[in-house]
């Protein structure tokens, strides 16, 4: 990941995965570029040493990612929205005192606001409306925040994979696998068949 400059992506919290950084200045065709290189890597079976949460992946593949993706790529901020769904009690308003309002910090240390409902600073989070809140929150992350980035690196994939058997004869963890390979490695099997 240290291959790619912030402008196209950032890493995320701890998890040494990239995803894009949905403030960036870049132009267009910087991400159909990358698009294509995952493509390419793909077609011509070379492994890449970058990580992508599966959320990408599942995209890639026409899937909605969802709150245990978004636990993989951005674990405090997965792991607070699990803790509002599992919050067994009433008073959710008042305990978590949330909206339905994402505030960022922008590039230049600014407070970026995003409304996940219409007049969202005015619609409190409550224990009927928690899971609403959380899949209109992991939608903004994975889609909404990003769609201008992830459209023109898809294009790029796209242009290189589009007539590939892949979304016929894979899922999303499997593209991943083939991509960036297995973090796991069996070196007691390695060594029993050498």
């Amino acid at each position: 990941s240290s291959g790619i400059n912030a402008e196209y992506g950032v890493d995320i919290e701890d998890t040494r995965m990239v995803w894009f950084n949905p403030q960036s200045f870049e132009v267009d065709h910087n991400y159909k570029l990358i698009g294509m290189i995952l493509g390419l890597a793909v077609y011509n079976t070379i492994i890449l040493d970058i990580r992508f949460p599966t959320a990408l992946y599942q995209k890639l593949m026409g899937e909605k990612p969802d709150i245990r993706d978004l636990i993989q790529s951005h674990p405090q901020l997965g792991s607070s929205l699990q803790q509002l769904l599992d919050y067994p009690g009433d008073d959710v308003e008042d305990v978590f005192m949330l909206d339905f309002m994402v505030s960022t910090t922008g590039i230049f240390g600014d407070t970026i606001t995003h409304h996940l409902v219409e007049g969202g600073d005015q619609v409190p989070v409550t224990s009927d409306n928690k899971h609403e809140f959380v899949e209109k929150y992991v939608d903004y992350i994975f889609n909404t925040s990003v769609s201008k980035q992830f459209d023109q690196f898809k294009k790029g994939f796209d242009m290189i994979a589009q007539h590939s058997p892949l979304r016929t004869w894979f899922r999303p963890e499997e593209l991943e696998k083939l991509i960036v390979g297995s973090p796991k490695l069996d070196f007691v099997a390695l060594q029993s068949v050498t």
